[in-house]
């Protein structure tokens, strides 16, 4: 099974992006170099990488993604400070939340 991961981007402007990938280096790389950017982050370039985590499915890696994007920056960065209290690893290697309503709310 691939491993996805979830990132936050800091743009120029100091906005956060959030984002899944299979591959956190070529990603970051086409943010700010090539067309398969987003478009938010083309406009905001440099993008620098100050979060990842790993470990995940697709699905659950799209899941926390949705979370993540729905709640504004203080909750993010508290997230980030927060992130190794989340997550646990299952005897498959896999891992997992807690639970998603463990996410700092709004």
């Amino acid at each position: 099974m691939t491993e996805w991961f979830v990132y936050i981007l800091l743009c120029a402007d100091r906005t956060y992006y959030c984002g899944i990938t299979k591959d956190i280096r070529a990603r970051v790389r086409e943010h700010n170099t090539g067309a398969r950017g987003s478009h938010y982050t083309r406009a905001r370039r440099p993008n620098m990488l100050i979060f990842s985590v790993g470990a995940f499915t697709h699905s659950d890696a799209a899941k926390l993604e949705y979370r993540l994007k729905r709640v504004r920056r203080p909750r993010k960065e508290e997230f980030m400070r927060l992130k190794g209290k989340l997550w646990r690893k299952t005897q498959a290697g896999h891992g997992v939340l807690f639970t998603y309503s463990r996410l700092p709310k709004e």
